[in-house]
C-alpha cells in the first residue's frame, strides 16, 4: 500500500492484487519452484518424483504466498522466523 499512490491506483485495488494473486508451482526432478522462488530438492527428496500421493500442503493462495516468501529468504540465505501455534506445520 506504500507504492500504490506511485503506481497511480488506490490502496485497496493494491491490497485486493496481492490477496487475490496465487503463486504457480512447479515440482520438478531437482528443484522446486513458488512464483518468484526457485530452490534446490534436498537430495533424498530427488528419486521421490510420486509427490501427489504424499501430498499433505493445501495450495490455498495464503499458503501459496507464504511459501513463496519463505522460499525467496531460503534462496537468499536470509534468517526467517517461522511463528505459530504448536502443531500447526512451522516445519
Amino acid at each position: 500500500t506504500i507504492l500504490t499512490p506511485i503506481w497511480g491506483i488506490p490502496a485497496t485495488a493494491g491490497v485486493r492484487y496481492i490477496e487475490d494473486r496465487q503463486p504457480q508451482t512447479k515440482i520438478a526432478s531437482m528443484f522446486v519452484e513458488v512464483g518468484r522462488s526457485t530452490i534446490r530438492r534436498p537430495p533424498k527428496s530427488i528419486g521421490n518424483r510420486d509427490d501427489n500421493q504424499n501430498n499433505k500442503f493445501v495450495d490455498t493462495n495464503y499458503s501459496l504466498r507464504l511459501m513463496e516468501s519463505a522460499g525467496v529468504c531460503i534462496a537468499q540465505n536470509e534468517p526467517t522466523l517461522l511463528v505459530g501455534e504448536t502443531g500447526c506445520g512451522k516445519t
